[in-house]
């Protein structure tokens, strides 16, 4: 999932839970029609130039595949200009102007005012088509010239167009999040009209909890739907995947097969409680990874579990965000600044840190789970190298892994320098593999940074109750 929609939904979330910078940057508050044409030609003056750039990069002759990486990146650049301009919007009393215009009705007000940014995303992601149509014939070219790793999803995706392209895109990165993020929002207000004065009571907000959580623990099955998995082909492979599942120290969840559009080599997990959750492997994983290599892929996911990531940068993003605008808002005020504006200073200040941090944490925790499927390698039987102890990480191990990583690189026509923000590069990941040979599997350096990464969320989330029980967030 990519982090487009999970920046959308927090810039919705943090107007929520800071209402005065709603507006701040409107002065004189700008008439609804005004803001209108506002937000939608910025929008569609970024998708023109995303159009342009794709065009230009189509008709190059000379240095193509610079020319094609550039536009690529051009995308991208523009996909972040619309979630400024979102916020901006949100500045000059966007979400003011649309409840105005469609009432305050539980979480629709949010998705109406939310609808510019997604055309945005939907015309950037038209545009990008001839590229990604581009890589994709090369991907299928190079899978027949191989001889394997050809999947049926390959020529669907080709099939489908750009318009098929950008619903494939919206089904897979934002759509279960939004749908989550919105159900999740609209219940928190539903609650806040259902209380009235009597909010802040204990009973209410658990109320307000056990419906936050009841949606969480539907996201297994809101993907299953609409991403459209399905059983595992063939119980020889669904043993294999489910016993390397077991092996990496995960006993509940189901592992099942996942078709990415455009036939991507991934892997994710979902679900937060064990009954539920579902191991998603793609297609073009299975079929262009070894055994030992499918085994490493089940190990990296388990780690996430076994470790709970999604707990810990869960709980980072709650203290990030709320210390982050806290300490700016002090700031702001020290420095004679009105509160309106002092709360719009925290507004971007927190998602600001937030961006920030929520990445770190992320990519430490890729680590620890490339960290965690060498650990649980080199102690399965076919992995032991003969001359290391027993406890001590072996050469297969770390080979399963890095070579997983630098063929699903191969597999999705990605450069292994190529850096992601919750991701990093495979490059950077696989020379921290390779310094895993010989050491202990207990002392992984990626296991201690993990421990201090959730001590300092513990003692921030610390710090943030305590400025919400003296009333200043």
């Amino acid at each position: 999932m990519s982090a487009w929609p999970i920046v959308l939904v927090g810039l919705l979330v943090a107007v929520q839970a800071w209402p005065g910078a709603e507006g701040v940057l409107g002065g004189g508050r700008p008439g609804v029609a005004w803001l209108v044409a506002w937000s939608v030609s910025v929008k569609a003056g970024l998708v023109v130039i995303g159009w342009w750039r794709v065009h230009r990069a189509m008709r190059a002759r000379r240095d193509g595949r610079g020319a094609f990486v550039s536009a690529e990146a051009w995308v991208r650049r523009l996909r972040g200009l619309v979630l400024v301009s979102l916020a901006l919007d949100l500045g000059l009393g966007w979400l003011g102007a649309v409840r105005a215009g469609v009432g305050d009705w539980v979480g629709v007000d949010e998705a109406v005012a939310a609808l510019p940014a997604l055309g945005a995303w939907w015309g950037l992601t038209m545009a990008a088509w001839p590229l990604e149509r581009r890589v994709r014939e090369a991907r299928l070219i190079g899978a027949i010239d191989d001889g394997g790793g050809l999947t049926e999803e390959m020529g669907h995706g080709l099939r489908r167009g750009a318009w098929g392209y950008a619903a494939d895109r919206a089904r897979m990165e934002w759509l279960p999040l939004l749908v989550v993020m919105g159900l999740a929002m609209g219940w928190q207000e539903a609650i806040d009209r259902w209380a009235g004065g009597r909010g802040g009571a204990w009973w209410v907000e658990g109320v307000r909890l056990s419906g936050v959580l009841a949606v969480l623990l539907a996201l297994p099955w809101l993907v299953r739907w609409s991403w459209g998995l399905s059983a595992m082909r063939g119980m020889e492979l669904a043993e294999e995947l489910g016993a390397a599942w077991r092996a990496a120290g995960c006993r509940a969840g189901r592992v099942m097969m996942w078709r990415p559009a455009g036939g991507q080599a991934n892997a994710a997990v979902v679900g937060l409680i064990g009954w539920g959750r579902v191991v998603m492997v793609s297609e073009a994983l299975v079929e262009g990874l070894t055994a030992d290599q499918r085994a490493a892929v089940i190990g990296h996911e388990a780690g996430h579990v076994r470790h709970r990531h999604m707990v810990w940068l869960g709980a980072s993003s709650v203290a990030l965000v709320m210390l982050g605008g806290a300490g700016a808002k002090w700031v702001a005020l020290t420095a004679g600044l009105d509160a309106a504006t002092a709360e719009a200073v925290a507004l971007g200040a927190g998602l600001a840190v937030w961006g920030w941090g929520f990445g770190v944490v992320s990519r430490m925790a890729e680590r620890q789970a490339d960290a965690h499927a060498v650990r649980a390698l080199s102690e399965a039987s076919g992995f032991d190298d003969g001359g290391a102890g027993a406890g001590t990480t072996t050469d297969a191990a770390v080979a399963a892994m890095s070579g997983a990583l630098g063929r699903v690189a191969v597999l999705n026509g990605a450069a292994e320098s190529r850096w992601t923000w919750r991701h990093g590069s495979i490059a950077s990941r696989r020379r921290a593999l390779s310094g895993l040979i010989g050491r202990e599997v207990n002392r992984y350096p990626a296991d201690a940074a993990m421990r201090w990464a959730k001590r300092a969320t513990f003692a921030g989330l610390a710090a943030a109750a305590g400025l919400w029980w003296v009333g200043w967030i």
